[in-house]
């Protein structure tokens, strides 16, 4: 039952946006409906999986799907929510119902193309979250861009255009490094081939491996996700063009999720190795912090102050997930 509810959770919006894109008729109101609806049927279906999911103390996955994918290649569908993973999850639906459902009142003009791409968006993060093969991890990940550079590219000022541009861009080149990482460690961890993140983990803590300048390839592909400094630049700019419902699946979406890039994939990987990058990561949360902060109290438009809010928490959060707890060097 559970396996079904987490597929149904991933898939729910992809069907809806299938659906509101072939649903005749041009009718806003409509349309914005179909998209509301599927939106929360993803949001019920996480509700109805919470009660099944048992209460575990520990961080071992609560609900897993495993599919062999490429087994010559060990490629796996492999979908499963930890704790935090079911958290996360959680969250990215309930800001779909809230981009989509909220604005209603004062944005019920949004058209089928808007629709369409904030439901594949709420899709592609759904998976991020469930993926546990690294593959299927960086095909979720990638699958974000396309929603997020027509929501805020399409239709709007000069500024929305320039900072779908940045932010696609910058996502492209910091992914083909993050795929380097993935080969780099893949290859480390030795035969046979696995791109299981949970068996990955294993290797490499019981293996001694140097991993050093590697994690760093891994690094700018989640600083972009987070707008960390010095890669936010595409966010304040875009959060102040985008309609207000992408707006809010950037804020309560796609920044928080760069952070979750860096627990789930980071810190399972290279555990107590990230330390000393952890150091530098910590820097980086803090400049992004105060940065974010003090920018924020000079601006005058209440989206772009929202927007520098927004990366101030996401520098905050970068320092909680990287400083070691107190007498471990296990970030």
């Amino acid at each position: 039952m559970t396996e079904w509810l987490l597929l149904g959770l991933v898939t729910t919006p992809l069907v809806g946006a299938m659906f509101v894109g072939l649903f005749p008729t041009s009718n806003p109101r409509i349309l914005r409906g179909l998209g509301s609806g599927f939106s929360l049927i993803s949001l019920t279906i996480w509700m109805g999986l919470q009660s099944f999911l048992p209460d575990s103390g520990s961080d071992a996955l609560l609900v897993s799907i495993q599919v062999p994918w490429v087994p010559a290649l060990g490629i796996g569908f492999h979908l499963g929510l930890d704790r935090l993973g079911s958290l996360m999850a959680g969250m990215t639906s309930f800001a779909a119902v809230i981009a989509i459902v909220g604005t209603f009142p004062k944005t019920a003009d949004l058209n089928r193309s808007q629709i369409v791409f904030l439901l594949l968006a709420e899709t592609g993060m759904l998976g991020l979250v469930a993926s546990w093969d690294l593959i299927l991890f960086i095909v979720f990940w990638e699958m974000t861009l396309v929603p997020f550079f027509f929501l805020m590219g399409r239709g709007h000022t000069k500024g929305g255009v320039g900072a779908a541009s940045r932010f696609v861009l910058t996502s492209v080149a910091s992914s083909v490094l993050m795929w380097v990482g993935v080969l780099e460690v893949v290859n480390m961890a030795g035969l046979p081939r696995t791109f299981d993140l949970a068996q990955l983990t294993l290797r490499l803590l019981t293996a001694p491996i140097d991993l050093g300048v590697r994690i760093w390839l891994f690094v700018p592909a989640f600083l972009v996700r987070m707008a960390a400094v010095p890669l936010h630049t595409w966010y304040p700019t875009a959060a102040a063009n985008v309609p207000t419902a992408a707006g809010i699946m950037l804020a309560g979406g796609v920044l928080p999720l760069g952070g979750y890039g860096v627990y789930h994939v980071l810190c399972r990987l290279f555990g107590p190795a990230l330390y000393p990058v952890g150091y530098w990561l910590s820097w980086i949360g803090l400049v992004t912090c105060l940065g974010g902060a003090l920018a924020s109290v000079v601006q005058r438009d209440i989206k772009r102050m929202f927007a520098h809010i927004c990366f101030a928490q996401a520098g905050l959060a970068l320092i909680g997930i990287v400083v070691p707890s107190q007498g471990s060097t296990n970030p």
